[in-house]
């Protein structure tokens, strides 16, 4: 008896540990066949994520979705009242500006611009000050010629207004550029110090996502709002991966590009993230004080120049002016030739200022 109820209690053990290893081979199989059909599911998803970006860009503006009435205050107020007051013939002006090869990309300029208008609010607005500049200077000349009586100002409304018209439009399509390249700059200056707080703070053992968000807290300018802005990606959805790659797209920073790229790179093959930011961070530093010697040098230079065309200059000016009113010379020069002289010197001078200005590194 005692043998018999030992053989049937092997028996029902031997068979729950039967069906317990059919229940763990049936689960892994279906945990395999889900991960199988999860993978396709998700790198579809991803193509189709990374596709509606890219088509998104390239596609045309639909300008009949253009609404710029929440626009009711600051200096875009009046271009937006103008364009709701004469939408039908801006809208085609605007279409017309969107084919200019300076317009190509805007879509990208305007989001490392940190402009938040859409493409078509943006257009039609350039639209609607290109037209307002265009008339603002046909009137003028045309009632500064009446007032004056003198039909050559008259006659130059026309011109005027389209020579305003044109300005309005170049600075239209330049101004998002030069806007993201300023903010590049200010990206430049402050990337080794954030560099570092985010590499110690990875180094003392916090997530990447709050040492993120640390360095977002932070007051570094326009890095930091750059990086609330990966943070709200990330809130809404987006893995760190496609959030950090979103601003890599945006931004024009080439310091900020490698510092991405990196990082990426290292979140996906498992590197050591501290000593990655930490180099980069000292790379940066490093090409920064290049860039401030080769300055330096090129400085010396500028100062020649400089000094020529503020001093020489307007001392030859005055000297030949002097000279030429001797009789010998029948009257000496007309008037306008020493205003036009030191017109053309002050020109020089707010240029070379100018591109003295643009050629100075990023310095902290």
């Amino acid at each position: 008896m005692a043998r018999d109820l030992h053989r049937l209690k092997k028996a029902v053990v031997e068979r729950s540990q039967e069906v317990d290893l059919k229940g763990i081979v049936k689960r892994l199989q279906k945990g395999s066949e889900e991960n199988v059909k999860r993978e396709p599911s998700s790198r579809v998803s991803a193509i189709a994520r990374s596709l509606s970006g890219v088509e998104a860009e390239n596609a045309a503006p639909d300008f009949e979705k253009t609404d710029v009435s929440g626009i009711k205050s600051g200096p875009l107020s009046v271009p937006a009242s103008f364009y709701s007051a004469f939408k039908g013939p801006l809208d085609a002006l605007a279409k017309g500006l969107s084919g200019l090869p300076s317009m190509q990309g805007l879509r990208n300029l305007l989001d490392s611009a940190g402009i938040t208008l859409s493409i078509e609010a943006y257009l039609a607005l350039s639209a609607s000050i290109a037209v307002i500049s265009g008339l603002g200077f046909l009137l003028l000349f045309a009632l500064l010629g009446i007032a004056l009586g003198d039909p050559l100002l008259a006659a130059l409304s026309v011109p005027a207004g389209i020579a305003g018209f044109a300005v309005a439009v170049v600075a239209a399509s330049i101004y998002p550029s030069q806007l993201a390249e300023n903010r590049a700059r200010e990206i430049d200056r402050s990337l080794p110090f954030a560099l570092r707080q985010l590499a110690t703070q990875i180094k003392a053992g916090v997530s990447f996502y709050r040492a993120l968000r640390s360095v977002a807290q932070t007051d570094y300018g326009v890095l930091s709002e750059e990086f609330k802005r990966v943070l709200a990606d990330m809130a809404n959805g987006l893995s760190t991966e496609d959030a950090l790659m979103k601003l890599l797209r945006r931004t024009r920073s080439p310091g900020l590009h490698k510092v991405l790229t990196q990082i990426v790179r290292a979140l996906k093959t498992g590197g050591n993230l501290s000593q990655i930011i930490t180099d980069i961070a000292d790379d940066v530093s490093f090409e920064t004080r290049m860039r401030i010697r080769d300055f330096t040098e090129r400085l010396n230079f500028i100062n020649i120049i400089y000094i020529m065309v503020a001093v020489v200059a307007p001392v030859g000016a005055a000297i030949l002016s002097a000279v030429m009113q001797i009789p010998m010379f029948a009257g000496g020069l007309p008037p306008y030739f020493v205003y036009l002289a030191f017109a053309g010197i002050t020109l020089a001078m707010i240029m070379i200022l100018f591109i003295t200005k643009r050629l100075e590194p990023v310095a902290w």
